[in-house]
């Protein structure tokens, strides 16, 4: 199946997607950012918002083993031997 790219539809595309850059980057440089007084308040709540992200996220491939599901060394490991 061929998709039909002319070029008005491409160039209203490309228009629509800058304007939606333009107010996205306007709306966040305008917002003020607040900072704490103590450096380590702001690691501290920076470390906490990212990891926060990474359990809502979850494991990026869904085969990827959980901690909890970890082969630990003394038990039969891949082998199946005991």
């Amino acid at each position: 199946m061929k998709l039909n790219h002319n070029k008005k539809s491409v160039k209203i595309s490309l228009n629509l997607f800058a304007l939606y850059a333009v107010m996205v980057c306007g709306i966040v440089f305008a917002l003020p950012a607040f900072a704490a007084s103590d450096p380590l308040v702001v690691v501290e709540n920076l470390s906490t918002f990212i990891f926060s992200l990474i359990r809502a996220v979850g494991p990026g491939r869904p085969d990827h083993p959980r901690p909890a599901d970890d082969v630990r060394a003394g038990d039969a490991g891949a082998s199946g031997r005991q």
